[in-house]
């Protein structure tokens, strides 16, 4: 019994011993080696030999001064990392060789969140378990039912606003330091370009720890470079399954990529995206007549944040929160006759299922009917490739025809049906039973505006598609800024300063970016398909490598005569298995850059309550700098991982029984 339970828990703290190791090995390689004398204090690696004298005090020095250097070259080689992309991102020639936020910041975010956010998930209560009722149901029934849950309801709101309530009291009660670390994210507390491009800081510091090694290492380069070329065809076939796995997981990143570049693009820092109040979608929104004018005409003041006994509210990092900016005021110019003209753009936003031609299938296509095109236009920011505007008066043609402005990538799909490149002003097409001519073609690549068909709102479209009332009021402030914008959607969603009506406005910025969660979803999913192919790319170089290893156990033990170290021997290893890796992964970059880099693609972002609010538009693949970094970082985790377990083994041979 006895040797059973040692036997069993031998397997398992060797397992979790094994993972211990690989956790480590993605720290710094030049780091861990100069720390490696803590471990066993009779191996040196700055020196060639390690005196005897000293007994257990010694020892316990070389511990402490080993683990003390590989903590000063690892937190080196972070902070050259970290100030060499903080220069990159710097501006050069007003050029910016890296963009302030990076495409992939929201992976960062979601790990360096806030402690306030650290929250159980919550149990169901029992209301949420009782069973729906079944069968047929009279009017009293009903009306109980629904009396029911309205109280249900008012229950889960009060106790909402209670639990907020005590939060909040909580929050208030704390001291400003503590408050502020409690509601501050993580990520703040870091240097921007840790947080913003962390690929390219995290590939910095392996590139200085190749460095590194190649100064302190004294590794026999000339032996892995012979070997390389014996065992190309093994090599060869390790890096082609490299390239295979490094070119999808670039191709999938830059379709996330494409995205988030879209979505960015779309939103005018100065415009102001105002919906019905309750709305998270356009498409879901109703705006009535009557007060859109006095939205045109509103003016944001300043105004600090106080809570009830006249103290200012501070915000993450102790910053004093202002609500507005003064004075702002919706951007307008004197029309013809010298009246105001404001740049405001009413608009009624359609999803449509539309019939494909010769064919049984179907798709929704995003219709937006606009009041005034060229204050849309000019509100958007959004020039006419070819063609004109539609018509003005009637908005549709002598053969009755109703005239529309297509998006590039609108044009495109719908080109396709027809066996064209593209639709071009002349060409009709149909669509809720009538015939629509194009006019003109919006120059919108890079706006989800490519893939939407504008028309002049009138009762020939609001019937035919059901909706006349207003969906959407988008409006540019007199500054063209996020704070400006901000600012104006403060004061429109707060009661007490624009009681006029209830709204939901959002900056336009902020409300891309809500509307962009669906890319981090994508991230994430494309995240996990990318852990699941590096397990597979792991264990095929392990295979490899100790394949290698097997056929070349005599010359470990020529190379430990010949006085390489055991460490030595070991990153000799695991550098070949990087070699190996590092041009698999820039061909597998390389093809993914030349096959898919600037090609066309559709997807849907998310429309925040179900159904067809969901908005498909048409995006570039875009392969740029920060998916060359992550994927090459792939690259060099699936090498060191694959790399390191057959390392090790090649290290531990004792020389005799690799020279049998």
């Amino acid at each position: 019994m006895f040797r059973f339970v040692r036997t069993v828990f031998g397997k398992v703290f060797g397992f979790f011993g094994t993972l211990g190791i690989l956790g480590l090995s993605l720290l710094p390689l030049s780091a861990l080696l100069l720390a490696y004398p803590a471990v066993n204090p009779q191996e040196s690696v700055l020196t060639d030999a390690v005196s005897d004298r000293g007994g257990w005090l010694g020892r316990l020095f070389r511990r402490l001064a080993a683990v003390f250097i590989g903590g000063v070259v690892a937190l080196t080689l972070l902070v050259l990392s970290v100030e060499g992309v903080t220069r990159i991102m710097s501006d050069r020639d007003t050029r910016r060789l890296l963009p302030e936020q990076g495409s992939f910041r929201a992976v960062a975010r979601g790990f360096l969140f806030a402690p306030k956010d650290i929250k159980p998930a919550p149990r169901p209560t029992e209301e949420t378990k009782k069973p729906a009722p079944t069968g047929p149901l009279t009017i009293e029934q009903k009306k109980a039912l629904e009396e029911e849950r309205r109280k249900e309801q008012e229950e889960r709101e009060a106790k909402d606003k209670e639990r907020e309530a005590a939060e909040k009291a909580w929050l208030e009660s704390l001291s400003p330091p503590v408050r502020a670390w409690y509601t501050t994210p993580l990520a703040d507390y870091l240097p921007p370009a840790m947080v913003e491009h962390w690929p390219f800081v995290i590939l910095g510091v392996y590139l200085l720890d190749v460095g590194v090694l190649l100064l302190i290492g004294r590794v026999p380069l000339a032996y892995n470079a012979r070997n390389l070329s014996v065992r190309w065809k093994t090599n060869a076939m390790t890096a082609f399954a490299f390239a295979c796995v490094v070119g999808l997981l670039t191709f999938l990143l830059a379709f996330v990529n494409g995205m988030n570049k879209l979505t960015e693009s779309s939103g005018i820092p100065g415009n102001v995206f105002v919906l019905s109040d309750g709305s998270t979608d356009e498409v879901f929104s109703n705006l009535g007549y009557g007060d859109l004018g006095n939205v045109e005409r509103v003016r944001a003041t300043e105004e600090l944040v106080v809570d009830a006994a006249g103290k200012p509210v501070f915000g993450p990092g102790g910053v004093k929160q202002w609500r507005a900016i003064a004075p702002l005021v919706i951007r307008s110019e004197k029309g013809a006759k010298g009246e105001d003209v404001y740049w405001s753009s009413k608009e009624t936003y359609y999803s449509v299922n539309m019939a494909i031609p010769n064919s049984e299938r179907r798709r929704f296509v995003q219709l937006r009917a606009l009041e005034d095109a060229g204050i849309s236009a000019k509100v958007h920011d959004v020039e006419l490739q070819s063609g004109r505007w539609y018509s003005q008066d009637v908005g549709v043609d002598q053969q009755s025809r109703v005239e529309c402005v297509l998006g590039a990538g609108i044009a495109k799909t719908l080109g396709e049906d027809v066996g064209k490149a593209a639709l071009v002003p002349g060409d009709t097409f149909e669509l809720g039973d009538m015939t629509w001519v194009i006019v003109g073609i919006m120059k919108s690549e890079g706006k989800t505006y490519g893939s939407e068909i504008w028309v002049k709102k009138f009762d020939r479209v609001t019937k035919t598609f059901g909706k006349e009332k207003y969906t959407t009021l988008v409006l540019r402030a007199d500054k063209d800024t996020k704070d400006a914008s901000r600012a104006v959607a403060n004061f429109l969603n707060d009661p007490d300063r624009y009681p006029t009506e209830k709204l939901k406005a959002f900056s336009e910025p902020d409300y891309y970016a809500e509307q962009a969660k669906t890319n981090n979803f994508f991230l994430t999913c494309v995240l996990v398909v990318c852990v699941v192919m590096a397990i597979g790319g792991v264990f095929g170089m392990m295979t490899t490598m100790f394949a290698s290893i097997a056929q070349r156990i005599r010359d470990i033990g020529v190379l430990r005569l010949l006085g390489f170290k055991r460490w030595q021997v070991m990153v000799s290893f695991l550098l070949e298995s990087l070699a190996v890796a590092a041009v698999g992964g820039l061909v597998g970059v390389g093809l993914a850059w030349l096959l898919a880099d600037g090609r066309s693609a559709t997807s849907t972002l998310s429309g925040g309550g179900g159904g067809p609010g969901g908005k498909t538009i048409a995006l570039t693949i875009n392969v740029d700098a920060q998916v060359v970094a992550l994927s090459l970082l792939f690259t060099f985790v699936m090498g060191r991982l694959g790399g390191l377990v057959p390392a090790l083994s090649a290290m531990r041979m004792k020389i005799l029984d690799s020279l049998r």
